[in-house]
């Protein structure tokens, strides 16, 4: 059963709520840059994990492409942790146990996150950059133009550059041996953005209990993987829980 749901500094969600709860934990999915609540991979898994009992919470970072209040100007990375953070705060007195699961940019920010958390008990990680600089994902000609503009426009939406400024005062590399909770990292070892090192970088750096698997020839979006990124994650939950 999906709610729609509100909650924090006027974020919204879906709430998955299966008719009978099998397990005390809820899964917080957390979107990349420019996607939202709705990305196919987040439905396929969060449809699959709700017929497994688990509740499920899909909501919409603050920008422009989803239903939550606020602007391309606000859509930072601190604003996307700071989203999390009133998701966690908003589930973690109604269950015992909070998974979040991040794809890209909304990865990084969950490493980020449960670094410092206490009310994080499980990371399921795909395709997070470890930093924007290691991954070359952005070029120096958009840089320049950055510079020269204080803007630059991206798919019809005009990110400021403090966008800019505020992603690269953070490297996931730096927050994830502070995660101490079971991690298990996905990556498509044919995605062009994020690239296979940084998988085995943010491993290397974990020191909590770990996985890492490459699902092959899948991109960015794990397109046509859908289904078998979800098995992946419910064997790897029953494994952990």
């Amino acid at each position: 059963m999906e709610h729609k749901v509100q909650f924090g500094s006027g974020l919204v969600g879906i709430l998955h709520t299966p008719p009978k709860n099998t397990t005390d934990a809820c899964i917080i999915f957390s979107h990349g840059f420019l996607a939202n609540k709705n990305l196919p991979l987040f439905v396929t898994i969060a449809n699959a994990l709700e017929l497994q009992g688990y509740s499920c919470l899909r909501f919409d970072h603050t920008g422009v492409t989803g239903e939550s209040d606020g602007s391309e100007k606000e859509m930072t990375t601190t604003k996307f942790i700071q989203d999390l953070h009133e998701a966690v705060d908003f589930i973690h007195t109604k269950y015992a146990k909070i998974i979040v699961l991040g794809h890209s940019l909304g990865g990084f920010v969950a490493i980020i996150e449960a670094s410092s958390n206490p009310h994080i008990n499980c990371l399921i990680l795909l395709a997070p950059p470890a930093n924007i600089n290691v991954q070359n994902l952005i070029s120096p000609t958009v840089v320049n133009e950055w510079g020269k503009n204080l803007q630059y426009t991206f798919r019809n939406i005009t990110l400021p550059l403090a966008f800019y400024e505020d992603n690269i005062r953070y490297d996931a590399l730096d927050y994830m041996p502070k995660v101490i909770v079971p991690t298990y990292l996905l990556q498509g070892d044919a995605d062009p953005i994020v690239h296979k090192e940084s998988a085995i970088a943010l491993m290397n750096a974990c020191t909590a209990s770990k996985k890492l698997e490459f699902i092959p020839e899948a991109n960015h979006l794990f397109s046509f993987n859908e289904e078998i990124v979800t098995q992946k994650i419910i064997q790897w939950l029953k494994e952990v829980f």
